[in-house]
């Protein structure tokens, strides 16, 4: 009986504290964005601070075309992250179809459940990364949310 007791007594603690994980809320959040031509390397950088993990929260990457696009067959932005825990690099590929001048188009929007995405070690920072495969006509911004951790 006491084993059953203490069984039950374990499990409710680990829901508990898995609950408690999921509804944590950041005290300590961090942004960053960056606007750059689609053929030249965009990055954003969530900054380090010492002692602490950042953890994603979302990447949101937009294209617009400052000039009229003309659909390429050749290579589109590829956007990378870095420094994420496990060495994962997360990776997600542009677009150059056609866009009119003006037009914009979404390539990432990207929300990552609280406190679950996170740099590789402490006092990292996290960068996104655009490629300059993309085109002059064209701009990309990444725009980046976190928030520092334990």
């Amino acid at each position: 009986m006491f084993r059953r007791v203490a069984v039950l007594l374990a499990i409710l603690l680990l829901a508990f504290a898995l609950e408690a994980q999921a509804q944590r809320v950041c005290d300590d959040p961090i942004y960053a964005s960056a606007t750059g031509l689609g053929n030249a390397t965009v990055t954003a950088t969530l900054t380090a601070k010492a002692g602490v993990h950042i953890y994603l929260q979302t990447v949101d990457v937009q294209m617009v075309a400052n000039a009229a696009v003309t659909g390429a067959a050749g290579p589109a932005p590829i956007i990378t992250t870095s420094t994420l825990f496990g060495g994962v690099a997360l990776v997600w590929w542009g677009d150059n179809s056609s866009l009119t001048i003006g037009q914009q188009r979404q390539v990432v929007s990207a929300v990552f459940p609280p406190f679950s995405v996170r740099t590789n070690v402490l006092g990292n920072s996290i960068t996104v990364t655009s490629s300059a495969a993309g085109q002059a006509s064209q701009n990309v911004r990444i725009n980046l949310t976190g928030c520092y951790g334990g």
